[in-house]
């Protein structure tokens, strides 16, 4: 099983206890970025993450700035992803961040075989992160992302045991074209796939349109681009599955 990571942008985004509550398990793991001034959190809150233990994690900014957070963020998802990476783990990434400045960022990372999204709130990262598709073992994406980073950073023992698989770069960089071809047309089948998930998930759904078209792309496996995402969620709004207003997405789906 994944682990899956919350990279919470405290600043912008401001969880309840009750949010915090759902985030149980021995894989998941949640870091609060704040801002130099948020130095004191609400008793409930703190109850809320005391039962996380270590798999809490606190990233302070020490200035304040135009997407100070956001390249925290940026940098702690990277350092963190490599870790893992080293580590031979599966790992999936959720940004819950109202920012919108993440995107080429991710659609980066994505190429290179790193599961991230973005979500606006805790309850819609859940919801993100298990429509994520690992099609790949662990072992296939370290091989294919250290083919490309120096033996030097690596740990000696795990460098030694580990260099014979990545050593054929050219093989790995041809598997990593075909994964991140996308298509940017709507299928048939898309749309049905994507009603069939949604009405399995009727309390944890994307309440904005931009959310739900994020939330498309990982219902349908990665494999699809924005534009073959905003293409079925228009199509659910011509055939009245969901209205969209400038607040929210009302969820209309036909039973089955």
């Amino acid at each position: 099983m994944p682990i899956t990571y919350l990279l919470v942008d405290f600043e912008n985004v401001k969880p309840t206890a009750a949010d915090v509550a759902q985030l149980r398990g021995e894989h998941v793991r949640l870091w609060i970025f704040r801002g130099p001034h948020q130095t004191k959190f609400d008793a409930d809150m703190v109850e809320a993450w005391q039962p996380l233990g270590n798999h809490v994690r606190f990233v302070q900014s020490k200035k304040s700035g135009k997407n100070a957070l956001d390249f925290h963020i940026a940098f702690c998802l990277g350092m963190v992803h490599q870790e893992n990476v080293a580590a031979n783990r599966l790992a999936r990434y959720v940004v819950v961040s109202k920012d919108g400045g993440f995107d080429s960022l991710f659609e980066y990372a994505r190429s290179e075989r790193c599961h991230v999204a973005k979500a606006a709130t805790i309850r819609e990262a859940l919801v993100v992160a298990e429509a994520m598709d690992f099609v790949q073992s662990a072992t296939e994406v370290a091989s294919s992302l250290r083919a490309d980073v120096p033996a030097t950073r690596h740990d000696p023992v795990e460098t030694s045991s580990e260099a014979p698989v990545a050593k054929p770069k050219a093989p790995a960089k041809k598997s990593a074209k075909k994964t991140t071809s996308k298509r940017g047309t709507m299928n048939a089948g898309d749309v049905a796939k994507v009603v069939d998930f949604l009405r399995k998930q009727s309390k944890n759904r994307p309440a904005k349109r931009t959310t739900l078209e994020h939330h498309v792309v990982h219902i349908l496996g990665n494999e699809v681009t924005e534009q073959a995402a905003q293409a079925v969620v228009d199509r659910l709004v011509k055939d009245k599955q969901i209205i969209v207003t400038a607040k929210k997405v009302e969820y209309r789906l036909s039973k089955k």
